[in-house]
């Protein structure tokens, strides 16, 4: 992948070289890192899937989210104010 690239820029700027064909291949080689990207994203989704122990990712809730408790915001005493 990074000698197609490196080819292509050194043919674009040595000489001579049809640009749609330099965007077309800079085109394709971006969505070809996009979907290795992606392949790379997913295989780390399954292995920590894999460790959580769930399958499919809705299963199990891998958190355990409780609702805050309200704290009351109490105005300072007398004898802290000095201080």
């Amino acid at each position: 992948m990074g000698a197609l690239l490196e080819e292509t820029i050194n043919k674009i700027l040595s000489g001579p070289f049809d640009l749609r064909a330099a965007n077309a291949i800079g085109f394709l080689a971006g969505n070809l890192l996009k979907a290795l990207e992606k392949g790379r994203t997913e295989q780390r989704l399954a292995h920590l899937e894999a460790l959580v122990g769930c399958k499919g990712g809705a299963d199990i809730e891998a958190f355990d989210f409780r609702p805050v408790k309200e704290q009351t915001h109490e105005q300072p005493s007398a004898a802290t104010e000095g201080d």
